[in-house]
C-alpha cells in the first residue's frame, strides 16, 4: 500500500512540474451524484444499491491527460456510510470522451469495515455548457478489497464541472 501511495505522490509532483512549464488549461472541480449497484445474479433485487455524491479535482498535465483526486460519500440500504478517497488519471482520447483509472482507499467512519484498497477504471463523456464548465456523465467499475472478500460495484456518475483557476 505504501508503495502505491509513494508512486502516486511522485506522479502528482511530476504533474505539477510539467504544468508549471506551460499552462494548458484551467484546473477543474466537479460536484456529482453517483448511483451504484453490485452486478451479478444474486444482486438483481437492487437492495445492494448505493447512492451518494462526490467531489473531483482535476489538473491538466497536457491537453489530453489530467491528474485527478476525488472524495465522496456513499450510502446504501441499511449500510453505514462509505468514504472513498482516490487519485488517478483521466485521458481524453476524443475531444469530449475520456477513460479514467483511479486507485485509493475506502474508509467507513463507523468502523464497521476496515479501510480497503479501491481500483476504479471508467469511461465517460462531457457536454460543454460554456467555455468554463461542462456536464460530465461517466460509468465506472469499482473493485474494493475487503479482507477476506472482494466487492464489485458498477456506478453511474452525473456531475457539473467548472474551472476554478
Amino acid at each position: 500500500m505504501m508503495k502505491q501511495i509513494f508512486s502516486l505522490l511522485i506522479l502528482l509532483n511530476l504533474s505539477f512540474f510539467a504544468t508549471a512549464q506551460e499552462k494548458v488549461t484551467n484546473d477543474k472541480l466537479a460536484i456529482g451524484l453517483e448511483l451504484g449497484f453490485k452486478p451479478g445474479e444474486k444482486h438483481r433485487n437492487n437492495r445492494d444499491g448505493l447512492l451518494g455524491f462526490n467531489l473531483q479535482y482535476e489538473r491538466a498535465v497536457s491537453k489530453s491527460i489530467f491528474i485527478t483526486g476525488s472524495a465522496g460519500y456513499l450510502l446504501g440500504n441499511g449500510a453505514t456510510g462509505i468514504l472513498p478517497l482516490k487519485g488517478g488519471i483521466k485521458y481524453l482520447f476524443l475531444p469530449n470522451i475520456y477513460a479514467t483509472a483511479e486507485a485509493g482507499t475506502m474508509i467507513v467512519p463507523s468502523g464497521a469495515l476496515k479501510p480497503s484498497l479501491i481500483f476504479s477504471p471508467g469511461i465517460g463523456f462531457r457536454i460543454p455548457v460554456s467555455s468554463e464548465s461542462s456536464i460530465d456523465l461517466g460509468l465506472r467499475y469499482d473493485r474494493w478489497q475487503l479482507k477476506p472478500e472482494k466487492w464489485h460495484l458498477m456506478s453511474i456518475r452525473l456531475a457539473y464541472a467548472y474551472s476554478i483557476m
